[in-house]
């Protein structure tokens, strides 16, 4: 059968425009892909996911390196995580099964042991991921994306409240009510003794936090397990001194100075403007993960990908082509999507093979924060 995609990369989102696109899309069944990071926009998507699902239509808003490389990293982590502890509880039932006196029992065992245990079933119960962000700098936004963010500063009167809602986007957890998920513990600049580095604000942190848990809520309402029931997630940059990251607090946290500082180092672009391919290829991103279970079990990941608009790029063409020409094969046929709950495991595939590469490290891996040029 024909498969319709609709990939939009529109500068703005928040226009009555954009949401009739995405109705039509919904009504003709053509899937919908975009780029937007607009926690209002995002919102009222939501409203249309049981349209979408009903209508088997993925509309898959967030899919840029802004939201959609830390959402991929997460269900990559927790489907990782997954992995390591169904092999876990497959090791300890052959051993039982190995050591066990009682022939009866070891009989039964062993016929246990050799049926598989499957991943995608273990309710890992995450109780904390936390993703750090290392990078070599350099990147900086575009015209058009300060023009969005200078439209959303327009309206903030209109959506404050939204925009200060941790659960703007779902997935609350007693009630959206709980302190660790505060928007001020994104702000804090100290010293990560584990990361033997200091953590800093980091701007898509107050936005990528919500988007993640929507993911959480939706691999559960999807008919999986969640990645924990109680899940804390936080994001903040790891940088090697405390003179970085106070430096970056203030810019990252403060629309009128990274401005300023923008406009001190010549990169203030207007309309249309940005880095050049030149500048941008020397830009590198390391996304560091670390879950930790409620049992204990931990696992840490990290992904590694270049300027956030090159993977904007590279992570919407790729969804499109998947919904595209393995439309069968995703994991569902329809709703209001998150990236990695959308792309599943063939999404990670499909961005590693070009280039966004995922990995397992060791649990006590550390970033280099030597390649982080000094600041100016």
């Amino acid at each position: 059968s024909l498969s319709f995609q609709f990939l939009s990369v529109s500068r703005t989102y928040h226009s009555s425009s954009s949401l009739h696109q995405v109705e039509a899309c919904i009504e003709y069944d053509a899937d919908y892909i975009d780029v937007n990071g607009e926690i209002p926009f995002s919102a009222k998507l939501i409203e249309y996911h049981d349209w979408a699902r009903s209508n088997d239509v993925l509309v898959v808003p967030n899919c840029a390196g802004a939201g959609g490389v830390p959402d991929v990293g997460a269900f990559y982590t927790f489907r990782k995580l997954q992995e390591r502890i169904a092999k876990s509880r497959s090791d300890e039932i052959a051993k039982s099964a190995a050591v066990s006196d009682d022939k009866e029992n070891a009989t039964t065992n062993i016929v246990q042991s050799t049926e598989p245990i499957d991943p995608m079933k273990i309710d890992c119960a995450i109780d904390t991921m936390h993703m750090y962000l290392c990078s070599s700098g350099g990147g900086v936004p575009s015209g058009g994306t300060l023009a969005t963010r200078a439209a959303m500063n327009s309206r903030m009167r209109d959506v404050h409240s939204l925009m200060m809602d941790p659960y703007a986007l779902g997935g609350a957890i007693k009630r959206g009510q709980r302190p660790e998920d505060a928007d001020k513990h994104l702000s804090v600049v100290e010293y990560d003794e584990e990361y033997k580095g200091w953590k800093a604000p980091f701007t898509y942190a107050f936005y990528e936090t919500r988007l993640i848990r929507r993911s959480n809520w939706l691999s559960r309402n999807m008919g999986g397990v969640p990645y924990g029931r109680n899940l804390n997630y936080l994001e903040h940059l790891i940088l090697p001194s405390e003179e970085h990251a106070r430096a970056l607090q203030q810019s990252n946290t403060s629309s009128k100075m990274e401005e300023e500082k923008l406009k001190a180092e010549g990169k203030l672009f207007t309309k249309d403007q940005g880095l050049s391919l030149e500048d941008r290829d020397k830009i590198w991103c390391e996304y560091w993960f670390d879950a930790v279970t409620e049992h204990g079990e931990k696992i840490r990941t990290r992904l590694t990908g270049k300027d956030g608009y090159d993977e904007t790029a590279h992570l919407s063409v790729e969804l499109a082509l998947l919904t595209s020409e393995h439309r069968d094969e995703l994991p569902h046929k329809g709703g209001v999507l998150t990236p990695g709950v959308a792309g599943g495991q063939l999404f990670v595939e499909a961005l590693n093979e070009t280039g966004l590469t995922f990995e397992v490290v060791d649990d006590d891996a550390l970033p280099d924060l030597s390649r982080i040029p000094p600041i100016h």
